[in-house]
């Protein structure tokens, strides 16, 4: 029960800081209708820098429906000169993708109707969305040869060469985030972050003012406190981010997919990773100056190799080692995945990967109350 009224009280006391509210929600929008005007061109036309993916394959036995539906796949998504072609020797190709000299490499088994997929874990941005369609493909490809085992006469008509059954879609304009609703979903995600903040300075202030102090000698435990203000803290940014997340999707007509909860659920994640991070901060240090300092460093750091400014692919191996770092290019991928390609996997790990940088700083913030007269110094 004091932890419900220890949060309900920093909850109010933070909803009626109107500056704060209003930089917290009209400062994004105003970021994204300047980033979403400024950069459509980037956008518009590019389908997601498939330009720069290079891809090659090998069929094993007689070319047949399997490998015919494949260039049919990546014909469509890839129509820059020499990007996808034949590969001759299977080793050199591999060679080529260690060396980062190609995206990926597919090899093609007509006879045992089996795909592998090879790509170099480091240049992997282009590979992972060849890779995403491909699972695509694949999954209907079995479904139709299931349906022909049980019932051939439904496909009596159809010609497995020539594919004409199976809807092959690739990432086209219409399947890429345009620029309006990557910075729609980009800038809610960094946003997020200047929450951190909220509760860091909350608890800092306290502990300069004396009234922790105060707090602690009535019947209320340390841990009951840290709790409620980590509470309190999440519930204002939620609502924050819950008006910014509304008014990309009724004002800038942001695409947050067919089921814009999923996106939001992502970002509660964040949002519950942020506060345990300014809850922690608040516990360990005594400074403003200091803690302040250390967040937004820690802000522009997550938000470059998270891709929130721009895409990474001009960062090079710089940026695709950075990104992995990054909890915010975790759970943009996430979410774009989500949205434009259908694969959750990346969505369930920045989802545990938020989840568990929480536990962490909860756990240090709880261990650090716990020590003698914990809670009130840094």
């Amino acid at each position: 029960m004091n932890i419900l009224k220890i949060a309900k009280k920093d909850f109010k006391q933070n909803i009626r800081d109107i500056k704060s509210m209003v930089i917290m929600t009209l400062m994004p929008l105003i970021i994204i209708l300047i980033m979403g005007i400024a950069l459509s061109g980037v956008f518009n036309g590019s389908e997601l820098a498939m330009s720069d993916v290079h891809v090659e394959y090998l069929v094993k036995g007689e070319k047949g429906a399997l490998a015919a539906g494949y260039e049919n796949l990546m014909g469509e998504m890839i129509k820059a000169p020499n990007s996808f072609s034949l590969a001759e020797d299977k080793e050199q190709s591999i060679k080529r993708i260690k060396n980062g000299d190609i995206s990926c490499m597919v090899e093609i088994d007509e006879e045992n109707k089996t795909i592998l997929f090879y790509k170099n874990n480091i240049y992997n941005t282009g590979a992972s969305i060849v890779e995403g369609v491909l699972n695509n493909y694949v999954n209907r490809f079995n479904v139709v040869r299931m349906i022909i085992s049980v019932n051939p006469k439904l496909f009596e008509n159809a010609k497995l060469e020539n594919n004409n059954y199976i809807t092959l879609k690739g990432l086209d304009k219409e399947d890429s985030p345009g620029s309006m609703d990557y910075y729609g979903v980009a800038m809610c995600i960094l946003f997020v972050l200047y929450g951190i903040p909220i509760p860091a300075t909350s608890i800092i202030n306290e502990k300069k003012k004396g009234t922790i102090a105060r707090t602690l000698i009535s019947p209320v435990g340390k841990i009951e406190l840290l709790l409620g203000k980590t509470l309190g803290a999440i519930g204002v940014i939620t609502i924050q981010i819950g008006l910014v997340i509304l008014a990309t999707l009724l004002i800038f007509n942001v695409n947050w997919g067919n089921n814009p909860v999923y996106p939001f659920v992502l970002i509660f994640t964040q949002i519950i990773m942020a506060v345990s991070i300014g809850t922690a901060l608040g516990i360990l240090f005594d400074s403003d100056a200091k803690a302040m300092g250390l967040i937004h460093g820690v802000i522009v750091i997550f938000a470059l190799f998270g891709g929130s400014y721009m895409p990474l692919a001009g960062l090079g191996l710089f940026g695709e080692i950075g990104k992995l770092f990054s909890p915010v290019w975790w759970t943009n991928n996430g979410i774009f995945k989500m949205i434009y390609s259908g694969e959750m996997g990346t969505f369930y790990i920045a989802a545990a990967l938020n989840l568990g940088i929480a536990v962490l700083f909860l756990l240090t913030a709880c261990w650090k109350v716990t020590k003698k007269e914990g809670m009130l110094n840094g």
